[in-house]
C-alpha cells in the first residue's frame, strides 16, 4: 500500500502499467547506419526517433571541421581524450554545444555519445 504525504492511501493504477510493459521481453532488432568521416574515424546512429537522434562519434587523429544542423548537441566523452575546438577534454567530460556554435573541430583519439534533436 502507498500512502502520500498525509497518509492516505494512494491509487496504483495496475492498468496503466499493464498497458505499457512489453512482457515477455522481446528483442528488438536494429541496423545502425555507419558513416565513415576519414580512415580511422566514423559516425554510428545508434537510434533516431521523433524526438532526437542519438549516435557514437570515434576520432581516430584530426577530423575535418563537421558542420552543425541542429540546435543543440549533447556530446558526453566516454572514451580516450583530445580537443573539441581547441578545448582538451577526456573520459567523463559532458558538453552541451549550443545553437550559436555552427560546427566542431575534433581532435585525439575518443569515443564519444552525441544526443540532438531529430
Amino acid at each position: 500500500n502507498r500512502t502520500d504525504s498525509n497518509g492516505n492511501l494512494r491509487e496504483l493504477h495496475l492498468d496503466k502499467a499493464l498497458a505499457v510493459i512489453n512482457a515477455p521481453h522481446k528483442n528488438i532488432t536494429q541496423q545502425f547506419e555507419t558513416i565513415s568521416i576519414n580512415q580511422d574515424s566514423k559516425f554510428t546512429t545508434l537510434t533516431v526517433n521523433k524526438y532526437f537522434k542519438v549516435g557514437k562519434l570515434q576520432v581516430n587523429g584530426e577530423l575535418p571541421e563537421l558542420k552543425l544542423n541542429t540546435p543543440y548537441l549533447l556530446i558526453s566523452v566516454i572514451d580516450g581524450c583530445g580537443t573539441i575546438n581547441g578545448q582538451s577534454v577526456q573520459k567523463g567530460d559532458h558538453l552541451i554545444v549550443p545553437n550559436q556554435v555552427r560546427s566542431l573541430k575534433f581532435s585525439g583519439y575518443l569515443t564519444i555519445i552525441t544526443t540532438s534533436e531529430s
